[in-house]
């Protein structure tokens, strides 16, 4: 049994390439809720960019600050919450702002015959959306973008690297 295994272990070699795309300092994305990295297409010049995109939620509420009660409103039934015949407003909206974009060019990556590889490894195609008929980056899975935040010379840096299988 451990012959078999070892056999499969050197008959299905997988190999991993792995190029560094971005390299960002945390000191950009302070106070980021959400980072998402995704590829961008361009078929015309035939080239495939990586975005990052570093978002912030964040609260506002009429009245003031979040903890603020909000100026009164009469109620029409009387004497309903407050001191003076209203009741506290708390109308809170969480909105979405864009704190960092950044985009940079995946070097070696291009697009033929909307066949997106890289050195030879074919990462998927370009087609059209089902629906809204948009085009769209099919991947069949051999390539993916890794976000990873690590110490380089004692500073925190968020490296984005493309992964191939």
């Amino acid at each position: 049994m451990k012959n078999f295994f070892f056999a499969l272990m050197i008959s299905a070699p997988v190999f991993a390439a792995e190029v560094l795309v971005m390299d960002v300092p945390a000191r950009d994305l302070l106070g980021a809720t959400s980072i998402e990295t995704r590829f961008d297409v361009n078929e015309a010049a035939g080239t495939v960019d990586a975005k990052l995109r570093a978002t912030e939620l964040f609260t506002t509420c009429i009245g003031g600050p979040i903890g603020y009660p909000g100026p009164y409103y009469p109620y029409p039934g009387g004497n309903y919450g407050g001191n003076y015949g209203g009741y506290y407003r708390n109308d809170c909206i969480t909105s979405e702002r864009e704190l960092l974009t950044v985009t940079e060019e995946i070097p070696g990556m291009t697009v033929v015959d909307k066949i997106v590889s890289i050195n030879g490894t074919a990462c998927g195609k370009m087609g059209l959306s089902r629906v809204f008929k948009v085009p769209t980056f099919f991947m069949n899975g051999k390539c993916k973008l890794v976000n990873k935040m690590t110490r380089v010379n004692g500073e925190k840096r968020l490296l984005v690297k493309l992964v191939t299988k």
